[in-house]
């Protein structure tokens, strides 16, 4: 393949005016203020992209340590409830994708033994503490097993986890007055 004199140029040209041979030059103006909140843009986009997977850590941990009261603080049982009875019901939207059969079969012998209010008997914070247990797979409890995690919008984060011997786990985790909460969980 041959590569004419006037690319060759090009190339020479656009690798001159590299980004990273202005950012020094940048730097420097006299728009120290313009500078300094971009930078503090940049802190506080950082800040906000990473508040989840601490959110994620603190739960771990909490799991790990049979600390009571962080669970409390990080597991919002009413939304979690909320979210699976909004996808019970075909009539409105629900955070909450796609439920294995495996759960639904779970849902109705509860619904056959409880009645209609299963969901305040069966979905407590001891269930959703035993389902995220079972999915731990060493001593560094669930967080190895993450395997997909996104924002799907500003104030609504989702993870998977899955093991090897549980069906995979979805996590959502929603951002209130209180920070990150765990508020929606499906197998």
């Amino acid at each position: 393949m041959r590569v004419e004199k006037s690319q060759v140029v090009l190339m020479r040209q656009f690798a001159r005016r590299s980004t990273w041979e202005h950012l020094p030059r940048w730097w420097q103006c006299k728009c120290q203020s313009k500078k300094w909140l971009i930078v503090l843009a940049l802190l506080l986009a950082l800040g906000y992209g990473s508040w989840p997977y601490v959110t994620l850590w603190q739960l771990n941990q909490a799991l790990l340590h049979h600390e009571q009261v962080t669970l409390t603080a990080l597991i919002d049982v009413d939304a979690v409830r909320d979210a699976i009875r909004r996808r019970l019901n075909k009539d409105e939207t629900s955070p909450i994708a796609e439920i294995s059969d495996n759960f639904i079969n779970w849902l109705g012998a509860g619904i056959r033994y409880h009645g209609v209010a299963v969901l305040e008997k069966l979905i407590t914070r001891e269930w959703i503490r035993e389902q995220l247990q079972a999915r731990m797979t060493t001593e560094g409890g669930f967080l190895p097993a993450l395997t997909a995690s996104s924002f799907v919008n500003w104030r609504t984060f989702q993870v998977q986890i899955v093991s090897e011997k549980m069906p995979p786990l979805i996590l959502g985790l929603q951002l209130d007055t209180h920070g990150w909460r765990v508020a929606m969980l499906s197998y």
